[in-house]
């Protein structure tokens, strides 16, 4: 994690083509109104995978299982997020 880049939403260039994934309601209210400008779309992180969780926690400095937990809870759902958007572009061509 000493390499990790945090920005802050307000200093990216959105693409209207782009899927902002937030890991919190309150970050996704946050983002939406950026994405409205460009029109992009917003999502939760936890609600992809099957997982049905809205609220995925910062799990940096919690403990261990806490954070390999959470580290799982990401996993799925991205896997889940890369798997439909590589069929979505499989059926559009």
């Amino acid at each position: 994690m000493e390499t990790a880049l945090t920005r802050r939403a307000e200093d990216v260039a959105f693409d209207p083509a782009d899927l902002l994934i937030a890991m919190t309601p309150a970050y996704a209210s946050a983002v939406r109104n950026i994405s409205r400008e460009v029109g992009s779309q917003v999502t939760l992180l936890g609600l992809w995978g099957g997982l049905h969780i809205p609220y995925l926690p910062d799990p940096f400095g919690a403990s261990p299982e806490v954070f390999e937990r959470c580290y799982g809870f990401i996993d799925i759902a991205l896997e889940d997020v890369c798997h439909r958007m590589k069929m979505s572009r499989l059926q559009a061509s």
